[in-house]
């Protein structure tokens, strides 16, 4: 890859290409509605500006990327402008020959895998998804490329998950899939997926301490990470399973995400339009003057949230995204992460 230089920071960009998707999966962040994409050229626009601010790495997401029509014309973009591409796809598609091509390009597929079968399938309310998508990462490891697996933690799988790293760890062994790591983190309260679902901070925190010691003479063949840990770091000290150690986010600071309807937001987990790319250039959004009174308010949150906690130097305030619109009061309200533990009491 040729050397790049950030412009501004903005070194990363999700794009939500479509909200179009072949699985209807119960935790899922897109809203429900009528089914659209992104322009195909407002897309390979907004590669041109990043790559020419020095852009390097390019997030891929849907929906499900496959779906999109014009998906091999914006892998070509991708690999024209050098990017480090990541790929967020359910993988179910990649079993179909059709999709050969996009083995062709130099992909980092980072696919969900949300528990044993059972509970994989009942999550993605689909009784083949499962084997879809080990089949799918043996083809995947077959064109040696790299899967990192991403598992959404909620009330249905959180039993399950050392189990399934046991299982994932055994394909690994002895049928050749590759993975490079695996990301556990808990659900959120973004789209149509129902926080009914959501775990408590309690909940959340017993179910680390319980995997950790479900793991701790495991020895897998590939990275394990969890997080937000909120201070309970050195419990995964010498064990198999890594700590996020100090949970940072790149919002705003290093990265945009544009919707499949063009609007520009810090994240995906906050759906607050800062402007929209068949108006305005992705960089001259970034260091637009919304932008900027967002990042100050949004990233100075020790102010605004955690007080003294003896945890802040590990999670730095955690994921407040859920609650992002307080940070706009002039209450000047606590904000803290839904999972934080000290609303349990036992922080």
């Amino acid at each position: 890859m040729k050397g790049k230089q950030a412009f501004d920071s903005l070194d990363v960009i999700y794009i939500e290409l479509t909200n179009s998707c072949n699985f209807d999966c119960i935790h899922c962040g897109n809203d429900a509605g009528k089914r659209t994409s992104l322009d195909i050229g407002l897309v390979k626009s907004v590669l041109a500006d990043f790559n020419e601010c020095g852009g390097k790495k390019i997030m891929l997401t849907g929906g499900e990327p496959l779906m999109y029509p014009d998906i091999e014309e914006i892998l070509r973009e991708c690999a024209r402008h050098e990017f480090v591409t990541h790929f967020s796809t359910n993988a179910f598609l990649l079993n179909s020959d059709r999709f050969d091509f996009v083995f062709d390009y130099d992909l980092i597929f980072r696919v969900s895998l949300d528990g044993t079968r059972d509970k994989h399938n009942e999550i993605r309310r689909n009784p083949f998804a499962y084997d879809g998508l080990i089949s799918a990462m043996k083809k995947i490891s077959a064109n040696e490329q790299q899967v990192i697996l991403r598992t959404t933690v909620m009330k249905q799988n959180k039993d399950c998950i050392a189990d399934m790293l046991f299982e994932i760890d055994r394909l690994t062994k002895d049928e050749g899939i590759k993975i490079h790591g695996s990301k556990i983190w808990p659900m959120r309260n973004i789209g149509r997926a129902n926080p009914e679902h959501m775990l408590t901070p309690a909940e959340y925190r017993d179910f680390l301490l319980n995997l950790n010691e479900k793991t701790r003479t495991f020895n897998p063949s590939f990275k394990i990470v969890v997080g937000p840990t909120f201070g309970i770091e050195s419990e995964f000290k010498n064990g198999p399973i890594q700590s996020n150690d100090i949970y940072t986010c790149n919002i705003l600071s290093k990265a945009l995400e544009i919707s499949f309807t063009g609007d520009v937001y810090p994240c995906s987990f906050v759906h607050y339009s800062l402007g929209n790319i068949a108006t305005t250039r992705i960089n001259d959004i970034f260091r637009s003057e919304k932008a900027i009174d967002f990042r100050e308010k949004f990233l100075d949150k020790k102010s605004k949230t955690c007080d003294s906690c003896s945890a802040y130097e590990s999670c730095k305030g955690g994921c407040i995204a859920e609650n992002y619109q307080k940070l706009f009061n002039a209450d000047n309200c606590k904000v803290k992460d839904v999972y934080c533990f000290r609303e349990c009491g036992v922080a």
